[in-house]
Parts: C-alpha cells; sequence; structure tokens
C-alpha cells in the first residue's frame, strides 16, 4: 500500500474560515428550515415551556454526534476506538484502514440520523418546532467539516482505504499509480 494523499485534519482551510463557514452554514440552515416550518406550521403558537429539555438534548449534540460517526466504523470497518482526549474532546480512532465507501458512510451518517430525528421532531410537535429547527441548525453547523472531508474523499480513488494519522487522513492505493 502506497500514500495517494495525505489529508490534514486540522489545518486543512484554516481554524477560522471553517469556523465562518460552519457559522454561515447554520445560520442559512436555520433560516431556511425555520421559514418552510412556520409556512408548515402556520397559526400554531409556539411554546418554551421544555426549554431545559432543549438545553439537554443541545448538551448531548456533539458527544451524540461523535459517537455515530463511530457506530458505522465499528459495525462495518472493523478496529477502532471511541475515548477522550486530554482536552477533553470525544475522539475515535482506526486500528486499521476502512475503505473509502465505509469512511464516507461514517461521516455523513451522523448528519443524516439526527436531521431525519430533529425533522421528525418538529413535524410531531409543532409548537415546539422551533427547537427542532434550531438543533438541525446547529448540528449542520457542526457536520461542516465532515462535508469538507467527504468532498475530498469523493475525487479519490474507487478501491482506496482510508488511514487515521494523528493529524492527517491517508489515502492509500495498492500499487504505484
Amino acid at each position: 500500500m502506497h500514500c495517494w494523499k495525505s489529508i490534514p485534519i486540522s489545518r486543512q482551510d484554516g481554524f477560522f474560515r471553517l469556523v465562518i463557514t460552519s457559522f454561515l452554514t447554520m445560520l442559512l440552515t436555520f433560516i431556511v428550515l425555520y421559514s418552510i416550518a412556520h409556512a408548515f406550521h402556520d397559526g400554531v403558537g409556539l411554546n418554551d415551556q421544555y426549554f431545559a429539555f432543549f438545553i439537554f438534548a443541545l448538551i448531548l449534540l456533539y458527544p451524540v454526534h461523535k459517537a455515530l460517526h463511530y457506530l458505522p466504523l465499528r459495525i462495518l470497518g472493523g478496529k477502532c476506538r471511541l475515548f477522550i482526549n486530554k482536552k477533553g474532546q470525544l475522539k475515535f480512532r482506526l486500528h486499521e484502514p476502512v475503505a473509502k465507501n465505509i469512511y464516507k458512510l461514517a461521516l455523513i451518517f451522523p448528519f443524516v440520523i439526527l436531521t431525519l430525528v430533529g425533522i421528525v421532531f418538529t413535524l410531531s410537535f409543532p409548537q415546539y418546532f422551533h427547537y427542532g429547527v434550531l438543533l438541525i441548525a446547529l448540528h449542520t453547523g457542526l457536520c461542516v467539516e465532515d462535508f469538507i472531508f467527504y468532498k475530498n474523499l469523493s475525487h479519490t480513488p474507487k478501491a482506496c482505504l482510508v488511514d487515521e494519522t494523528e493529524d492527517s487522513l491517508e489515502i492509500l492505493i495498492n500499487g504505484l499509480k
């Protein structure tokens, strides 16, 4: 196996550019989804009775997001582990390379699952749709880095493997091409 490309994890587009892109994505998502939900639930009064539940869901958003990245890798990809690093961040580490399609599934899985949960919540409880829309928007902003990696992996050879090092994703191919 040879390294075809190395994609830096933390510094590919720059931290501040990533934060601004995430914020703008979150803001645009909120505006669009709130407008749609408000038109769909026209005449329904909004209720803020369960604000503590919203804060609890907000606190759980990042750990659940990370766990949903881990799930497809663990089930389909083999050896990986979930841990908390020295900075208190929830991380997962691959112990062996995985197929590109499995890694792409792991990247998009949290977005699909949590967005569907948010949409079901928004449709089921129209008086609390503002909570659902806000959680979907915040999670979409959180997923921006995943979308960037997904896009980068889409331009790699079909039969490649993805391996994680401390500071980058290594795209591995078989043979010299």
